[in-house]
């Protein structure tokens, strides 16, 4: 299984390198180095028994010479005209597809209409849909709206050079649940910003980590109290790196834990964030809400002095604590 994961990611590099040009080498650099993580990390992750009876639901490589679809992307999800299929948001994020690009689909063995994606060619034709990515959800009054964004610390969103707020319609907020705090992405019509869904909430708190913690800690982010709280991070210096908003509740999660919490945002110069390293037993790279260098940079620096580090997608407390644990 690892070795066939391997093949079909050395196929997607190739092709990443094979489309790199002068304007676009920093956003392939960004495409490539996501995937390095990702073999990096699946080396240490033990192999899987599929031999087990029954139909496998485990996504298959697509088939040799399997028909290739045109994919079309939507605000919300996509659509496959040849097939009259719609595939939903996390389908499409989950398969990494954009607009243009060829897929194969397969059909799973489900009372569902569901497919099997794959990406067998990387077209990326522009279409006018644009993403803020990591909104934050803010109350005023009795509307729920976007103006600010997680991404590189915290900034405001901005449209044509100007800041922007999306009111959020009430069909999206009884969709997705959504209330004050929350964490989204917003799909819109450059052309026309008044038209935006709200494609992707993120889920911050992720599963609870195996350790024994009391139901309802996460959500009670300014409770001072440790009773109870295993001190297995006693003696530990940890270095986070990113998401600055979110930076009081790691800390407390650190510290409740009995470790040393060091934070930096990723904007220091690098003579700050080596020292940084030199002091930290464990670094956890927030990838998203650092800017690409800063995060380039840690991971050359945690190799250079083999300290543990792991890159995470998530913002929540529990990915961070399950990443710690299995540093130590």
């Amino acid at each position: 299984m690892r070795q066939k994961i391997l093949e079909h990611t050395k196929e997607i590099l190739k092709k990443e390198v094979d489309e790199i040009t002068i304007e676009t080498i920093e956003e392939r650099k960004n495409k490539i180095m996501k995937y390095l993580i990702f073999l990096e990390n699946m080396v240490e992750l033990p192999e899987l028994d599929i031999s087990s009876e029954g139909p496998s639901q485990i996504d298959p490589l697509p088939k040799e010479n399997a028909q290739a679809y045109t994919f079309e992307r939507k605000l919300v999800g996509g659509y496959v005209p040849e097939r009259d299929v719609y595939l939903p948001e996390y389908v499409v994020r989950t398969a990494g597809i954009s607009n243009g690009d060829k897929i194969s689909l397969e059909r799973k063995d489900t009372k569902k209409e569901e497919y099997f994606v794959h990406l067998l060619e990387k077209k990326n034709i522009p279409v006018k849909r644009e993403e803020i990515q990591y909104g934050i959800v803010r109350r005023d009054g009795d509307l729920l709206l976007v103006d600010t964004t997680l991404q590189e610390g915290m900034k405001l969103i901005k449209i044509d050079d100007m800041p922007y707020t999306f009111l959020l319609r009430e069909q999206d907020i009884q969709k997705m649940q959504l209330e004050d705090g929350d964490i989204v992405d917003i799909a819109y019509d450059p052309d026309n910003p008044n038209y935006f869904r709200v494609v992707w909430k993120h889920q911050i708190e992720d599963e609870i980590p195996p350790r024994p913690i009391k139901s309802g800690f996460y959500k009670q982010s300014n409770s001072s109290s440790s009773k109870g709280v295993e001190k297995w991070l006693d003696g530990y210096s940890i270095l986070i790196v990113g998401c600055e908003p979110r930076k009081a509740i790691y800390k407390q999660i650190i510290e409740e834990r009995g470790g040393e919490f060091l934070w930096f945002e990723g904007t220091e110069d690098e003579d700050r964030i080596r020292a940084a390293v030199v002091k930290s037993h464990f670094i956890i790279v927030l990838q998203p809400f650092i800017r690409h260098r800063a995060s380039y940079l840690l991971v050359e620096l945690c190799k250079e002095m083999h300290k543990p580090y792991k890159v995470i997608d998530s913002l929540g407390v529990a990915s961070i604590l399950r990443s710690i644990e299995e540093l130590i």
